[in-house]
């Protein structure tokens, strides 16, 4: 209370106020970085929230396997959180008696991290969109046809090529898409918005996925579709292998 009351003094200003802010700043990112993570933060701000926020199965695992979306989404929140703070302590809201400033900070965070979130589900879906993002496999499977150089290049039938999209991941389906463009591994991350070795990662699993299947009996393999696909299940991997 000491802090704050000198805070007070020097007019919400100052190296005290600065350090203050650093400190919450720090606490902050770890916090939030965590609860994106594990889906707590979708927990905090869901039914009876003050603006209730639901992220799709997909986008909770985008923020569980991708840092650079963790971070994107908490270093806004943040930013907005620090002004809601700021107002909040200077009309003298903060009760010390019910909570410490650690806990109020994140408070703040819980409250502005739904327009953020928005913000960000929009924004990526419309990014992603052009590139197939949340086309079923039956219709990628008709466009991966038709981006496909040759006939032979492609040469799986229609419910095999279904049938592989299907266990593949929407970032792979676009992989896949963008590979059969003409895309390299560096031009398709920069598209998606993640790195060369996430891109690499999905096809990978991908290729995993379909050997399993080709194992079991599910699918035959194709053999004509591209000789370096662990799986030769998709032409579409070869060019990230």
């Amino acid at each position: 209370m000491v802090l704050i009351q000198s805070i007070y003094e020097a007019g919400m200003k100052g190296v005290r106020y600065d350090l203050l802010i650093d400190e919450l700043r720090r606490y902050g990112m770890r916090v939030l970085r965590a609860a994106l993570r594990d889906g707590r933060i979708f927990t905090w701000c869901g039914v009876g929230s003050r603006a209730p926020v639901f992220a799709t199965a997909d986008e909770r695992r985008v923020l569980h396997t991708s840092p650079e979306d963790r971070d994107e989404l908490a270093l806004e929140t943040i930013a907005n959180a620090i002004v809601l703070f700021h107002e909040s302590l200077a009309d003298r809201e903060w009760n010390p008696e019910r909570s410490s400033l650690h806990t109020y900070f994140i408070g703040a965070c819980k409250i502005a991290f739904p327009g953020v979130y928005r913000r960000w589900s929009r924004e990526r879906a419309s990014r992603l969109e052009e590139y197939g993002y949340g086309h079923t496999p039956e219709v990628l499977g008709v466009e991966l046809r038709a981006l496909s150089p040759s006939p032979e290049a492609m040469a799986v039938d229609t419910d095999t090529l279904r049938r592989i999209l299907r266990v593949g991941s929407p970032e792979a389906r676009m992989i896949c898409r963008l590979i059969l463009t003409g895309y390299n591994q560096a031009e398709i991350a920069e598209k998606l918005g993640i790195t060369t070795r996430a891109v690499e990662g999905h096809m990978h699993r991908l290729r995993k996925r379909v050997e399993k299947m080709v194992a079991r009996g599910t699918i035959d393999a194709p053999y004509t579709v591209g000789r370096q696909t662990a799986s030769r299940g998709l032409h579409a991997a070869k060019a990230a292998s």
